[in-house]
């Protein structure tokens, strides 16, 4: 019985070696063009890199104005808010120390009006 071969995958043909002579193409670059092909890619690579690091500072500036802004805005709000609860505290205060002194100065006259005895300027009588 025959053997059966499986597929496989096909193999790739031996790299050629590189031409030489009038058809061969540009040659290969030497080390010093790849090296400075490689400079010429990272400076664009840098320049790029430069110009999102200067988008991104503009960025940051824009946000930080935004949130200065809005921090100075709650600020504004929350300085508004407390000035008028003071007021409203201390309106407060007023009407309860008030009534505070307006029951005690009642409950004063009606105790030295309950007492018995002279009352200067009183009209008492006083023996002559």
């Amino acid at each position: 019985m025959p053997e059966i071969k499986k597929p496989g995958r096909p193999t790739a043909p031996p790299p050629r070696p590189p031409a030489t002579g009038a058809g061969a193409g540009p040659p290969a670059p030497g080390p010093g063009e790849r090296l400075e092909d490689l400079n010429d890619q990272l400076a664009r690579f840098l320049q790029h890199a430069d110009q999102l690091v200067d988008e991104w500072a503009r960025f940051g500036a824009d946000v930080r104005r935004t949130v200065d802004a809005e921090v100075a805005r709650i600020d504004e709000a929350v300085a508004e808010a407390a000035a008028r609860a003071t007021r409203d505290a201390a309106g407060q205060l007023d009407r309860v120390a008030a009534e505070r002194i307006e029951r005690t100065v009642e409950q004063a006259v009606a105790r030295w009006r309950a007492e018995p005895g002279p009352r200067a300027g009183g009209g008492g009588s006083s023996a002559a």
